[in-house]
């Protein structure tokens, strides 16, 4: 595996949770809860939040929809939604990544995000972190971490994402674009993701190659 260069790259984008926040066992929590609700079979609801954790970027509605029948599938995502809405109002970003992204963004390089959760919440997440301008964008569901890097790689720019899950790498193994293992927050280790560009264990790894 070749040494991480951020001098390589046009384009930085990561994926949210799990990279940029610690927020899958807060996730793990809300979509135990939601499915346990609707089942009330413990077994059930912790196999699936498993199974939802461990599938992070992928679209909450994808996954629930591929679980349950149609009618259960719309009430566990309510009950999701209305789960995270409070349990997300204190999330915080890394404060190593934060900086990073302050870095990339004096140096007038892009910073975005491409996420499998909702856009407006993540909206919100920055905004309370106060931190949304220093980011391109957020691109997230309806279209998925394929079509958003294909899109992305029509400017011809060069890019490297940041992400935490096997479906980030086979995302950017599928399209081209380098991926960063980020394991600070992963659910899963290193030897679960197939053929990383790179692999760090924090942000902090490679930020002295923007002091």
């Amino acid at each position: 595996m070749r040494p991480f260069e951020l001098a390589n790259y046009d384009v930085f984008a990561f994926d949210f949770d799990g990279t940029l926040a610690d927020t899958n066992a807060t996730k793990y929590r809300a979509v135990y809860c939601a499915a346990l609700s609707v089942t009330e079979d413990e077994s059930v609801a912790s196999r699936f939040a498993k199974k939802f954790i461990f599938q992070s970027g992928i679209s909450r509605e994808a996954k629930i929809t591929a679980e349950f029948d149609e009618a259960v599938a719309k009430q566990v995502l309510a009950k999701y939604n209305s789960n995270l809405e409070v349990m997300l109002s204190e999330v915080v970003l890394d404060d190593d990544a934060l900086r990073l992204i302050e870095k990339i963004s004096e140096r007038e390089m892009t910073a975005l995000i491409v996420t499998g959760g909702d856009v407006k919440e993540v909206e919100q997440i920055l905004e309370r972190n106060q931190c949304a301008d220093l980011f391109h964008g957020v691109f997230g569901p309806p279209l998925n971490k394929v079509q958003h890097f294909r899109n992305l790689l029509k400017s011809g720019l060069t890019a490297v994402y940041f992400g935490d899950s096997p479906y980030d790498a086979e995302a950017c193994i599928e399209t081209g674009v380098d991926f960063c293992f980020v394991e600070q927050f992963s659910h899963v280790d290193y030897g679960q993701i197939d053929k990383p560009s790179y692999s760090i264990n924090k942000f902090g790894d490679i930020l002295c190659q923007l002091l």
